[in-house]
């Protein structure tokens, strides 16, 4: 193995060009409870075996040390250069192996001399010595990815009939590990979208335990078929296991988090509608129902986040560790309101009349779901006491302000009218931030139908400043480009200082 290393290493300038993300597809991520540094590993040392240059990390080679700088090469021995290129070639395995890792990872290794030093690093970081009662975690060899190789490829391509020669002729097949993820044929095969008919007969034959299995990420094929949108795997797979949908992955997320993750609205119906509320652990109740709700708002998935909060009262009352409600993730989604829509002008109106009708028509149903979902989760709210409710709305409050959303300030002023007294860390009230961000509706909606509009115009900030004051200051510039040319800009801004 030396031998062919001092081969090599004459002149590895031709490994600079070698694509690490063809060997490796992902960057290795997690902690010592839950990481990807198996599957990780494996494809690292399939790129440095490839190359001839395992010495570097396995300690054949001594650690090698910064040789003096070369001016020429008649000028040093044959020695020398090649502990040049020796240390060369070292700091470039270790620049393979750090371009690989996440970054809270690579802070704990980067001072690492050595690439073989940053490999048994990561290895104390990600394995343990002390023994465990634990089952040792499953895992795919090189050896055993090449020997299922044909089922790998048999899988992708939906061809049951080699797939099944395979699997009779070796009956651990079914339940291998086929990928470097920990993935089985059942994985793979839903994850393709296709093919359901081998999906159908894989699980014909697998027993009910198999139809478990997870891979690294905690992905049982449920998982993957609501992450890929696949509602007729996930068909079969439930009416086999319909305990699958309760099952959560190592970040504890249920099947139709996933499927709300990928936005696939049909997929993640089926799921909710297959999913009984008495079941546990449940993906509607506490945190894990909030993100769930959370994630469907994101998602623009606004009649299933509607059906959510009126089944689930109780989330609307829920906030994370950071203070965000389903409220708030609803006011930013300002796109999802009247309020948000770009003015159109006459010819703008016509073509969309003309040739997206069903576009404008699906726009419209969205605004009103979304307004539907903000009533719902007001009066949910209902019942909290002021210290609760307010610890909720008042940042409610002032991102809607701030994005002129005045459909969410309307519910929430109708709901709790102490909601417009909010203010922010700067002491700056709505009324302030609408003016600071030309909210015009958000603006005319509080003078209009307020009766502190004249003690707002004499509040100051924390800063001293006052309406004037804000309303001087130069507009966000996607506020500034809602007209064209500086003209028009500036008469914009002189009808809000005056």
């Amino acid at each position: 193995m030396a031998s062919s290393t001092t081969t090599n290493t004459t002149n590895p300038n031709y490994l600079s060009t070698i694509n690490v993300v063809n060997f490796i597809s992902s960057e290795l991520s997690g902690d010592k409870n839950s990481n990807n540094y198996f599957s990780w590993k494996q494809q690292t040392l399939c790129l440095i075996e490839s190359q001839d240059l395992l010495d570097f990390i396995d300690g054949t080679i001594p650690p090698p040390q910064r040789p003096p700088k070369i001016p020429s090469a008649t000028a040093h021995d044959g020695k020398d250069i090649n502990n040049n290129i020796v240390w060369r070639t070292d700091r470039l395995v270790k620049g393979w192996i750090l371009g690989t890792l996440a970054d809270p990872i690579l802070k704990d290794v980067v001072n690492c001399t050595t690439a073989r030093d940053v490999w048994l690093e990561l290895e104390k970081m990600f394995t343990s010595s002390a023994p465990s009662d634990d089952p040792p975690q499953p895992h795919a060899t090189l050896d055993e990815w090449r020997h299922y190789l044909p089922l790998y490829r048999a899988t992708l391509m939906g061809e049951w009939d080699k797939a099944k020669r395979i699997i009779d002729s070796d009956p651990h097949a079914i339940k291998a590990r086929i990928a470097f993820t920990l993935e089985t044929s059942l994985h793979i095969a839903v994850g393709t979208g296709k093919a359901i008919r081998f999906i159908q007969n894989l699980v014909d034959i697998m027993p009910d335990d198999l139809l478990g299995v997870t891979d690294e990420l905690g992905y049982n094929a449920l998982h993957v078929a609501a992450r890929t949108g696949n509602t007729e795997a996930a068909k079969i797979l439930i009416s086999r296991r319909a305990d699958l949908l309760c099952v959560p992955d190592n970040f504890g997320d249920f099947p139709v988090h996933l499927a709300a993750l990928s936005a696939h609205r049909e997929t993640l119906w089926y799921l909710i509608s297959e999913t009984k509320d008495d079941w546990l652990p449940s993906p509607y109740l506490g945190q894990t129902g909030l993100k769930l709700l959370c994630i469907v708002i994101d998602a623009d998935i606004f009649d299933v986040a509607l059906y959510l909060a009126s089944k689930y009262s109780h989330l609307a009352t829920l906030r994370f560790g950071d203070g965000i409600s389903a409220l708030q993730r609803i006011a930013l989604k300002d796109s999802a309101f009247s309020s948000g829509e770009r003015s159109l002008n006459f010819w703008e109106k016509f073509i969309y009349s003309v040739r997206r009708a069903k576009k404008i028509h699906r726009r419209k149903q969205v605004h009103q779901q979304a307004l539907e979902l903000v009533k719902c989760l007001c009066k949910n709210m209902e019942p909290l006491t002021y210290r609760w409710a307010s610890g909720i709305y008042m940042d409610v409050m002032l991102t809607a302000a701030r994005l002129g959303v005045h459909e969410v300030i309307e519910e929430l002023v109708a709901t709790f009218p102490a909601a417009i007294y909010s203010d922010n860390s700067d002491k700056q009230y709505i009324f302030h931030v609408a003016v600071e961000n030309r909210s015009e509706k958000v603006f005319n909606l509080i003078y209009q139908t307020s009766n502190l509009k004249h003690q707002y115009s004499d509040l100051v900030d924390k800063s001293g400043n006052t309406l004037l004051h804000l309303a001087g200051r130069l507009a966000p510039s996607h506020k500034l480009n809602l007209v064209s040319g500086a003209a028009l800009q500036m008469q914009r801004e002189l009808q809000w200082f005056q």
